[in-house]
């Protein structure tokens, strides 16, 4: 298991422990992120969202996450 891996399990760890701390969710869905596991990102940033009403980094990612989004959909498309 790697470090990506650890954090990750911790991370979920630490949300089931304490499900209002906004930062672990917004971490997690970095995490996520990096995996490329945009479902779960999603879900993530949405539930940081609902913890801590209007974080201003989590707009800001979902903003970034929905250009990776679209980019990697061309670059399919054009394959």
């Amino acid at each position: 298991m790697n470090l990506l891996d650890k954090s990750i399990e911790q991370l979920e760890k630490g949300v089931a422990i304490l499900p209002t701390y906004s930062e672990a969710y917004y971490h997690l869905g970095l995490a996520y992120k990096e995996r490329e596991n945009y479902a779960k990102v999603l879900r993530a940033l949405s539930m940081q969202l609902r913890v801590k009403h209007l974080p201003t980094r989590s707009f800001l990612f979902h903003g970034v996450l929905h250009v990776e989004k679209q980019n990697v959909i061309r670059r399919v498309l054009k394959l």
